[in-house]
Formats: structure tokens, C-alpha cells, sequence
């Protein structure tokens, strides 16, 4: 591995966004209301298993477009900022949730 990699600064891997959203939203998606909240339609998420599982699938909709007709990588992002405006990695997670954005 080089330096430096396309998106990776410094050469480090991406960082899991499943792994950002469960540890600051253990509970899921729809616990707090933060896939509502950032235009996604909860009566498309996968209530079973854990955050973790949850994240995973609900994010795994997003990158296919069915998370919701109003959910971006953008307004997911805009509502983990304002939960969380201190997070150390803010910048790593709306690259990766960049990243995830419908093609």
C-alpha cells in the first residue's frame, strides 16, 4: 500500500459508517428518529437485531436508493452534526456517508 490512497488522507482506510452510527446511536435508526429526521421513511427500515445490524441494513437501502425519497448522504450527516457538533470524526464520516450516496 502507498502513501496515500483516493479518499483515504494519510493513507488510512475509510471509515466504517456502520461502525460511527451505532456507537453514537446504539439503538438504530429509528430509535431517536434520526432516519425521519434526516428525510428517510422509517417504514423502510429493519426493525430486528441490533444497532449494528440495523445500521448495516439500513444503510445498505440508502446506497440502493430505497431509504427514502428525502434522505441524503447530506441530511444524515446534517443530523449527526447537530446531535453530535463535537465528534472527533465529523470530516471522516460525511466523506464516508458520501461515499454511500445512491449512484
Amino acid at each position: 500500500m502507498g502513501p496515500s490512497e483516493p479518499g483515504t488522507p494519510h493513507g488510512r482506510p475509510s471509515p466504517d459508517p456502520v461502525v460511527i452510527l451505532a456507537d453514537l446511536f446504539p439503538g438504530g435508526p429509528s430509535v431517536t428518529g434520526i432516519w425521519e429526521r434526516a428525510g428517510g421513511d422509517p417504514s423502510r427500515l429493519d426493525a430486528s437485531g441490533d444497532g449494528n445490524a440495523q445500521w448495516r441494513a439500513a444503510l445498505g437501502k440508502f446506497r440502493r436508493g430505497g431509504g427514502g425519497a428525502n434522505i441524503t448522504a447530506e441530511s444524515l450527516f446534517a443530523v449527526v452534526r447537530d446531535e453530535y457538533p463535537k465528534y472527533s470524526d465529523l470530516p471522516a464520516l460525511e466523506r464516508a456517508l458520501a461515499s454511500l450516496s445512491p449512484r
